[in-house]
């Protein structure tokens, strides 16, 4: 039944609807606030700055993801990488191992912003260090040579195995988790 510009429901007098009105519209509200924050804290946004070499130019790009944008090459596929090994593309954890080379050889990756609301930095080189070259091969092959992208999506489990980053560290399996390489 109406009653002038209320909906009236049986047993409810006007005062006990409108506030029915705004409590489901205050829960409503509630819940759509809570979508939007989580929305925008699920994705990343992120400056990737790879160094090739002591004469070589820097090369810098950004990445969105979710939803995905930026200047990156190959988004798509890192921000797929992201979601599934965030810890090994972000946060891969102290270094165990380095090794030998010069400035920019091998090829140097650093990343910074923030994932999730959480601040994001981090700098390796490709597949030198260990953990985190797994990670920093991504980067470098989505913006160098996209050939080498599935080999790093098959590599970048070793960097959060947490059964390779025991101590004493198993560094025979830690190598060939390092040396895999994608199957045919």
């Amino acid at each position: 039944m109406r009653h002038g510009r209320c909906l009236r429901f049986p047993g409810q007098g006007v005062v006990g609807q409108q506030a029915a009105l705004l409590t489901g519209a205050i829960w409503l509200a509630a819940v759509l606030l809570t979508a939007c924050g989580n929305g925008a804290n699920t994705g990343a946004v992120i400056s990737i700055r790879i160094q090739n070499g002591p004469d070589a130019l820097d090369r810098r790009f950004t990445l969105r993801c979710n939803p995905t944008g930026g200047d990156m090459p190959n988004r798509t596929a890192l921000c797929r990488m992201i979601a599934k090994h965030p810890q090994a593309m972000l946060y891969p954890g102290d270094e165990q191992s380095v090794c030998i080379g010069g400035i920019g050889i091998p090829p140097s990756v650093s990343v910074s912003g923030t994932w999730r609301g959480r601040h994001v930095r981090r700098s390796h080189r490709v597949m030198c260090e260990w953990p985190g070259g797994a990670g920093a091969l991504a980067y470098w092959a989505a913006a160098v040579s996209p050939r080498y992208l599935p080999v790093a999506a098959v590599r970048l489990h070793c960097d959060e195995d947490p059964s390779l980053q025991t101590t004493p560290i198993p560094w025979a399996r830690v190598r060939a988790c390092l040396h895999k390489l994608p199957s045919h």
